[in-house]
């Protein structure tokens, strides 16, 4: 099974750094460990899976405010009463 080339791209654009290139050394060794290029192929997209969840968590996590930007209910305090 050959694989695509948006599956390569996903693994740049998430800098998982494994050999795809089925005439690299490197490439053959893993394959071997994996019995098949199919199920390498199964390994790398759970890869880009994960890094697509880890991205997406460190995306909403709570980001820190801006200096500039004040709350209301901190301006509110500083504002004297009206009489």
């Amino acid at each position: 099974m050959k694989i695509n080339p948006k599956l390569k791209s996903d693994l740049i654009k998430y800098n998982i750094d494994l050999p795809t290139d089925r005439r690299t050394k490197s490439y053959k060794d893993i394959v071997k460990i994996y019995r098949t290029p199919e199920l390498y192929k199964i390994y790398l997209q759970s890869k880009v899976e994960i890094a697509k969840i880890f991205k997406k968590t460190e995306d909403t996590k709570k980001k820190p405010r801006k200096k500039g930007k004040k709350n209301i209910k901190e301006v509110a305090k500083n504002i004297p009463p009206v009489r």
